[in-house]
């Protein structure tokens, strides 16, 4: 679970080695601007892990430790953790090598008998579908499946967002939490495929069409449409995401 007090109270200990928020901003190479908004609590939802170790990289002696204990603060990670997971969350947030990434954190989560954290894949691109999509996963990230309560970890993916199209709710770059579903339900978010494009929408029923509606403030670009069902192919839905607010 998020504790965002605890993230906070970490984020200032690193900022205090700094004359400024903006030098720290600098050194951490992480926007100012959200570092801000992260200590006023105007923020709802955690770092990223790849700028949470960012962050933790001014620490010139203990960055390790800091990195290990903001990822625990932000639900990533199980309060008690070790190098050996720290490398395995480090090695998540570069999302290389993506077999060995796999096989090296479900072999940590099955030596240390952990059952809280799931291996959820990051596709950076789907064509057609999921199955035939593999070589477009970048990496595997560790979820603690009691934050949505899972229960099959086959189940989840993260889609990156490649657009603005949704900048309302997510922003291009955040990482989209899915749970792989077909079926189409009113009132949604979901990842489709519409004309050999894939997309995120919200999608509302209206007798036999679907209204895909992008929730962007670029609404000259974006335009809601309106498609037969037989004509949009779900992939799942969205259940959480990892990201960040721009300014």
């Amino acid at each position: 679970m998020y504790n965002q007090d605890i993230l906070i109270n970490i984020i200032t200990e690193l900022k205090s080695n700094y004359p400024s928020l903006n030098e720290f901003a600098k050194k951490s190479d992480v926007n100012a601007g959200y570092i801000s908004k992260i200590l006023n609590k105007r923020t709802t939802n955690p770092p990223t892990p790849s700028i949470l170790e960012k962050l933790s990289n001014t620490s010139i002696l203990h960055k390790d430790e800091y990195y290990s204990k903001m990822m625990s603060a932000c639900g990533y990670l199980n309060d008690t953790v070790s190098n050996e997971e720290i490398e395995i969350a480090k090695n998540k947030s570069n999302l290389t090598s993506i077999d060995e990434k796999k096989k090296k954190l479900l072999e940590y989560i099955s030596k240390n008998n952990i059952e809280s954290l799931f291996a959820v894949p990051l596709y950076k691109k789907i064509e057609k579908s999921l199955d035939v999509s593999e070589e477009y996963i970048e990496g595997y990230i560790p979820l603690n499946p009691h934050m949505y309560n899972m229960k099959n970890p086959d189940d989840y993916f993260y889609f990156r967002m490649y657009d603005d199209s949704m900048d309302k709710k997510y922003q291009e770059g955040d990482y989209i939490l899915m749970k792989k579903s077909s079926i189409i339900k009113n009132d949604t978010i979901a990842l489709i495929i519409l004309d050999n494009t894939t997309l995120i929408r919200k999608i509302t029923l209206q007798g036999d069409l679907l209204l895909l509606e992008p929730l962007s403030s670029n609404t000259t670009k974006y335009k809601t449409q309106a498609c037969p069902k037989e004509n949009v192919k779900i992939l799942g839905t969205v259940i959480g995401y990892i990201g960040y607010e721009k300014n």
